[in-house]
């Protein structure tokens, strides 16, 4: 049986989370501590991903503030990202988790916005990126966890050197 889920405010924890039906089985809070693929394998949903820090806004209220600043209608924004209007509508309520990383980057490149900092934004991890942890299931997180902690500076040093050996490896 797989469960359905439904977004539902709950202050407390700070933005939306999942709770499961039937059983109204609470996840409450918890899934703010998993990430989106452990979240799923845990639960069968998709995680939160109306969270939001103190102070910033959520997914769905950027992306309506930005759709309404360049003057496109709910139904037209929702035909040219393959939507239903109703579904769209849901998401800028955020009564819906945002779309798919490969949606939310049409979403992105339609109003004129960095693909990568929207789908940091919808909590989704780009699918470039989930295909290349996937070939190097060992390597790829290590990778990732040797570089938390780093300086943006530190960050540019590391792509520059691997540009580098990219280029000799030609």
């Amino acid at each position: 049986m797989v469960a359905v889920f439904s977004a539902r405010y709950t202050p407390e924890a700070g933005g939306s989370c999942f709770r499961g039906f039937p059983g109204e089985k609470v996840v409450d809070g918890d899934c703010h501590g998993l990430d989106a693929v452990d979240f799923g394998r845990r639960f069968g949903g998709e995680a939160c991903a109306m969270t939001k820090t103190r102070g910033a806004k959520s997914f769905g209220a950027v992306l309506r503030e930005k759709r309404m600043a360049k003057k496109i209608t709910l139904r037209k924004f929702a035909e040219m990202i393959g939507v239903s209007a109703t579904y769209l509508s849901q998401v800028e309520q955020d009564h819906f988790a945002p779309p798919t990383a490969d949606r939310v980057t049409k979403i992105a490149e339609l109003l004129g916005e960095d693909p990568d900092e929207w789908i940091r934004r919808a909590d989704r991890v780009p699918d470039d990126v989930d295909v290349m942890v996937r070939q190097h299931p060992k390597d790829m997180p290590e990778l990732m966890r040797l570089a938390t902690g780093l300086s943006p500076k530190q960050f540019e040093v590391i792509k520059e050197q691997i540009r580098k050996m990219k280029k000799r490896g030609k």
